[in-house]
């Protein structure tokens, strides 16, 4: 399939299913097609990329430390987005790899910035899905912080992944949680610390920069 034949289904994909017309078009007429080969990074945990790229053909693992070792943590494929988890966190998150050879349209990120602030159900999608990546920064950032601390990142990572969920960053979201349920901190962008666990009964903190907490 051509990249042109794939990006004319790009309607179809969650983050953008709910865009108009005239962003899907600037989605294909501003992007650019970058192909990678096996074992080559998509994306570095070290950096904030400047542009998110969207998975046309392929595979590509996202990469952690288990127990002292780099391990995959999860499978990337057609439809998914690199970089746009760490622009959203305001820090970079996620190491990535290609597993085999990558086809992927590169968006840059000031065009991703727009449409967060202007695509109503691109936002919100951003702020309600649990991204495999940022959900790691947090498991390890809470291992690290255990004095005991006997299972290693996939341990935790794959009982957690099923029953996260990811709230809007309002108080009226954030009061909906149960009492057997804590919230934490997903983005830099807070006045409050990255990953600082939230007190129940407490205001949202105030965003600082582009990719808000809250709208």
């Amino acid at each position: 399939m051509t990249v042109s034949a794939q990006l004319d289904s790009i309607a179809s994909i969650p983050a953008f299913n709910s865009c108009s017309e005239a962003t899907l078009q600037r989605l294909k007429d501003e992007g650019s097609v970058v192909r990678f080969s096996i074992g080559h990074a998509l994306s570095s945990s070290a950096i904030v990329p400047n542009r998110v790229l969207l998975i046309l053909s392929g595979k590509a693992r996202l990469l952690g430390q288990h127990n002292g070792q780099l391990n995959t943590l999860a499978m990337l494929g057609p439809g998914n987005l690199v970089g746009l988890p760490s622009l959203l966190r305001a820090e970079g998150c996620e190491e990535v790899s290609a597993a085999t050879a990558v086809e992927a349209w590169a968006l840059p990120d000031a065009l991703v910035a727009e449409l967060y602030a202007s695509e109503v159900g691109f936002r919100a999608w951003c702020n309600t899905t649990v991204f495999p990546a940022e959900l790691a920064g947090l498991v390890d950032a809470l291992l690290s912080q255990s004095e005991r601390a006997p299972l290693g990142l996939l341990d935790v990572l794959g009982k957690v992944m099923p029953k996260a969920r990811a709230l809007e960053g309002t108080d009226d979201a954030f009061n909906t949680l149960e009492a057997t349920q804590q919230a934490f901190v997903a983005s830099a962008n807070s006045s409050a610390t990255l990953n600082h666990a939230l007190e129940r009964g407490a205001s949202l903190p105030a965003h600082q920069r582009a990719f808000a907490l809250r709208p």
